[in-house]
């Protein structure tokens, strides 16, 4: 008898803990789900919840936010990728990875009658979204994050590949079209000087290399496949990307040598002595990623090669003081945006030119709030610039990543705001090295005292 019904006890306490372990499903009646006021049809896989959260089909899910969806069935995980953008979740786990950061779930990703279900908050706000909830109308609301100055989303990446675009994404507009850059090109020679300067430009860096030479400057790359492929996909935009410098800086050509190498070889190499000496400018290349050189390297090529330009035009060579630093760099991070813009605009070619040259971790201006309450740091513009320039542009801690998004999004909203012209004439009259002078130069551009410019980019970022 007591075995019995020490079998008997033990029975109800597997039931019960059988019970207690499923998650608790609520009705999935009449529950709607939208995306930017837009109904999301569901077919025959509709959303529920479990435990007070809503979760979604993950094909659908993923695919309205853009995403590609992937499985792996040995290991029951579920990945969205984008440009930018890698979210891991796996089946039942808690535990879930936004860009290869762990992240802790209310609800784990789930299999309901063979399909997999995904929490609807945490895969929406990892892509910058926001959510809302109405319950008398049993309504989730996913709405695309306004980041202020931008009309859409802005991811930015902790790789060299750079600040990825959203398809809708818009810069302030701008003539330098693909088809207007072209008449410029026809138009315009190369001038005597930088034709001299090239035939004259014999130097160190050269050696082993193939060469293409272009309207208005010469590529120099490795005698390999990737090289190849580098160079290939350069030679599309060469002459175009110098000419938009060239019309952004008045029309003032420079002596430019870009040599496309790899990381690993810049050993040895003082990348400022080389602009400084012979005009050289280096672009990265990666043999893994050749797939990717077009939508990588034409940006990063335009970021080189205006500290040239910058450089030239203004008579500096170094970042020895904050202004000179915050300008130049700061501008140097979104100029190949300005110019991918252009060009996907005309060509609606977003699939293909989508990133900017920017370097930092994938964020929106949401995320950058959050970052700033999570560490209790929320540094002036000031403050900022001069993290940069003691601690260096790659210092790798959190901090050091909200100063580098002030300074690249303080240029980005200042572009956007006060137009084309404004920008240009801070880049062609940026005088001594004096930071009053460049001070100066920015407070003419965009008529307003530097301090009230901080001020009001501060309060677009820092506060809700």
């Amino acid at each position: 008898m007591k075995k019995r019904n020490l079998l008997l006890n033990l029975t109800l306490v597997v039931l019960l803990m059988s019970i207690l372990c499923v998650p608790a499903f609520a009705s999935e009646d009449e529950l709607n789900v939208e995306l930017n006021g837009e109904q999301i049809e569901f077919g025959e896989t509709e959303p529920t919840i479990i435990d007070g959260r809503t979760v979604l089909p993950a094909r659908t899910i993923l695919e309205a936010l853009g995403l590609e969806i992937g499985w792996d069935a040995k290991t029951k995980t579920v990945t969205g990728t984008r440009k930018g953008l890698d979210i891991v979740l796996q089946i039942n786990s808690t535990k879930a990875w936004v860009n290869n950061v762990a992240q802790t779930l209310d609800v784990p990703a789930t299999i309901i009658d063979g399909r997999t279900y995904l929490p609807v908050r945490f895969i929406a706000e990892s892509t910058g979204c926001t959510v809302g909830w109405d319950a008398e109308t049993k309504t989730v609301s996913i709405t695309s994050e306004e980041a202020g100055f931008y009309t859409e989303e802005v991811m930015i990446q902790n790789t060299n590949e750079g600040l990825y675009l959203k398809e809708d994404f818009k810069f302030y507009e701008n003539d330098y079209t693909s088809e207007n850059l072209s008449k410029l090109i026809e138009a315009t020679p190369a001038s005597e000087e930088v034709t001299e300067l090239r035939a004259n430009n014999d130097n160190k860096y050269r050696d082993g290399l193939n060469v293409m030479n272009f309207k208005y400057f010469d590529l120099y790359y490795p005698k390999t496949e990737d090289g190849q492929a580098a160079a290939e996909s350069i030679a599309k935009h060469a002459d175009k990307a110098y000419m938009f410098l060239t019309d952004m800086f008045d029309g003032q050509q420079v002596h430019v040598e870009v040599h496309l190498i790899r990381e690993e070889d810049m050993g040895g190499i003082d990348e400022g002595i080389a602009r400084k000496e012979n005009k050289v400018t280096f672009v990265y290349i990666n043999p893994e990623k050749m797939e990717k050189y077009e939508e990588m390297l034409i940006p990063s090529l335009v970021h080189e090669m205006f500290h040239n330009f910058f450089s030239i035009n203004n008579n500096v060579w170094n970042f020895e003081t904050e202004l000179r630093t915050f300008t130049e760099e700061g501008i140097a991070r979104i100029i190949g945006g300005i110019y991918v813009d252009s060009i996907a605009r005309e060509t609606n070619d977003y699939n293909t030119y989508n990133n900017f040259m920017v370097g930092t971790y994938h964020f929106d201006v949401s995320s950058l709030r959050k970052l700033t309450n999570e560490l209790d740091y929320n540094p002036t513009v000031e403050d900022a610039t001069d993290s940069v320039l003691t601690n260096q542009w790659w210092t790798p801690t959190k901090e050091a990543l909200v100063d580098r998004n002030m300074v690249i999004l303080y240029w980005a909203n200042l572009y956007n705001t006060k137009g084309i012209e404004s920008f240009k004439t801070i880049l062609n009259t940026m005088g001594s090295d004096a930071d009053n002078n460049i001070k100066l130069t920015i407070e003419n551009a965009i008529n307003d005292t530097l301090e009230n410019s901080y001020d009001e980019f501060e309060a677009l970022i820092l506060n809700d």
